[in-house]
């Protein structure tokens, strides 16, 4: 599934906090991905939006080569936002910079990696947006493998379909699900416009009280 260009520019212009809030305002429950993933890209205010390419992978002691990886590369969609669940921490790196290269390449504007990254001297010069959860030089190999892609996974706490919508800056990482797009769009941008007036009154010196009763956003 794509989104149109409109949508994908519209929701650029938003906020992860924003659209958390208007998720669960519509009664879908919590989207934000648990806190601990950090941006490890030059730009940490850039907003990230595409479609979940998702991605599993598995703990284990065993030294399984990376044959899955390479496949989940060589899928990637235009414009999707590649997403790597894993079941448990796998104590080491679950992206680099290889990865990010095949991906890049392929048409993927960003990553979201439930683990380490490594090789931060070819990612990063790639500019290209990575969230992952620490730094390791350690390999994938002997600790983790992927059992598929394009499948359901959960992601530090959130069910993520394919195609779910992913939008991802400093503040975290939520999950707009993809049946809910329109809609949850329509409501940030209403709130939006709250949010512009309710902080010009305040920045003129309005009380919060009476401010937030004319625009109900603060």
């Amino acid at each position: 599934m794509t989104y149109s260009p409109d949508v994908i520019r519209r929701y650029q212009l938003l906020y992860t906090s924003l659209v958390s809030d208007c998720v669960e305002a519509l009664g879908l429950g919590p989207r934000a991905l648990a806190p601990g993933l950090v941006p490890f890209h030059s730009d940490s205010l850039r907003v990230v939006v595409g479609p979940a390419h998702t991605c599993q992978i598995q703990r284990t002691d065993e030294r399984v080569e990376i044959d899955g990886l390479l496949a989940m590369v060589d899928a990637t969609p235009e414009g999707s936002v590649v997403v790597v669940a894993t079941d448990t921490d796998v104590g080491g790196a679950v992206w680099g910079g290889l990865m990010t290269a095949g991906v890049q390449q392929r048409g993927a504007v960003g990553a979201v990696a439930d683990g380490g990254i490594r090789d931060l001297h070819q990612v990063v010069p790639l500019d290209f947006a990575v969230f992952a959860a620490y730094r390791s030089p350690l390999d994938i190999r002997g600790r983790g493998e992927v059992v598929g892609h394009g499948v359901p996974v959960v992601c530090r706490g959130v069910p993520i379909e394919p195609d779910d919508l992913v939008v991802a800056d400093a503040n975290g990482v939520v999950i707009v699900p993809r049946a809910a797009v329109d809609a949850v769009l329509a409501l940030c941008e209403d709130r939006v416009r709250k949010e512009i007036l309710t902080q010009e009154e305040l920045e003129a010196g309005g009380s919060a009280v009476d401010v937030y009763a004319r625009h109900e956003a603060f």
